[in-house]
């Protein structure tokens, strides 16, 4: 079909078959189109999902560190608190061996308190 100069074609100008082209076309162009929005959609949910998932991970893991920092400080203490008792276990032993060996030099040397609470000063 050909244009006149200065004219512009209409549907009016076109062939059945053209029409029946041109509108396949336009049902084709909007199927394509429907399909599109779907798309867009589904990645716009996939994207809200996969967002919220992100922000549940990155909870989680707070909640994770937040209770290793816990653990790590209750270790801390457990430590602390076995070497207290290592500490007091060791000095108790100390009292003992002390008290011991101040009981064993009064029985060898029974005089030594005597002389001592009578040295004059």
């Amino acid at each position: 079909m050909m244009q006149q100069q200065g004219t512009s074609a209409t549907l009016k100008d076109l062939c059945n078959e053209d029409k029946k082209r041109l509108a396949h076309l336009i049902k084709e162009l909007a199927r394509i189109n429907e399909e599109k929005q779907q798309v867009v959609q589904s990645q716009l949910k996939e994207r809200h999902k996969h967002q919220e998932e992100m922000a549940k991970t990155v909870g989680d893991k707070k909640s994770v560190e937040q209770k290793l920092g816990k653990l790590e400080q209750h270790q801390r203490l457990l430590n602390s608190s076995c070497n207290t008792r290592r500490v007091r276990s060791c000095l108790n032993l100390t009292r003992e061996v002390l008290l011991h060996s101040k009981t064993i030099f009064y029985i060898h040397f029974p005089n030594y308190l005597l002389l001592r609470m009578h040295r004059p000063q």
